[in-house]
């Protein structure tokens, strides 16, 4: 009876070890199921931020070359116009523009870099400092990247260095060391623009270059009488 007795026990502890097995397996099971719903729920989400993040990019972008555009449009139309008022009135006036500038604009004393105009023209030179507080109002959106600059640099770059080397003489005077210097968003512009202008000159003319040496006839190497094999 006794013996019976036992293997009543074992059985009973096998069949609740299975069920323990199983109550296990089960929520093995279910933990495996909820880590996949997760995992495709993480990954919902980082497709849902890849999509704002790209819808974010495109909005900067079109905001980026709608700027771009709006300040050529104004280049064209305000800013150069101002300019060549004043620098008729400056040609009027004997003014010569310098013939070199350093890219840094450094700092110039009035009477070797304004002629008299700083001193004696006093109207003058107060269209002068208005039209080059425009022109440095254009190259912030540039220099501090809230517009597309190479959007604008082939309509721009080239008249707005221009003008810059027209007038270091007074950016000059307004960027003394050891003070607060002004125009520094037109000087960053400068200096990405101008070797950029400079770098396509030397690429158009090594290309005409080239195109001349392919036009040449065939190097023709004489001998003399006799000696040809």
């Amino acid at each position: 009876m006794q013996h019976h007795w036992l293997e009543y026990v074992s059985w009973s502890a096998n069949g609740v070890l299975a069920i323990v097995a199983i109550l296990a397996l089960w929520q093995v099971y279910a933990a495996i199921q909820q880590a996949k719903h997760s995992l495709a729920q993480t990954k919902l989400l980082l497709e849902q931020v890849e999509v704002s993040r790209q819808d974010i990019i495109l909005r900067s972008r079109r905001e980026a070359l709608a700027l771009a555009l709006d300040q050529c449009k104004r280049f064209a139309e305000s800013i150069v116009p101002h300019f060549d008022i004043v620098q008729g009135k400056m040609m009027a006036k004997g003014f010569t523009p310098p013939a070199n500038v350093q890219p840094d604009f450094p700092y110039l004393p009035q009477e070797q870099s304004t002629g008299q105009i700083w001193h004696k023209e006093t109207e003058l030179r107060k269209e002068i400092i208005h039209a080059l507080n425009e022109l440095e109002s254009f190259a912030m959106y540039f220099a501090c990247d809230l517009a597309d600059e190479q959007i604008a640099f082939t309509p721009t770059a080239q008249t707005f260095c221009g003008i810059c080397h027209y007038h270091a003489g007074f950016i000059g005077v307004f960027r003394q060391e050891n003070k607060i210097k002004l125009y520094q968003n037109l000087v960053k512009l400068y200096g990405i623009w101008n070797p950029r202008l400079e770098r396509t000159v030397f690429e158009e003319q090594s290309k005409t270059l080239e195109q001349k040496m392919k036009n040449l006839p065939a190097d023709r190497k004489g001998a003399p009488i006799g000696t040809q094999i």
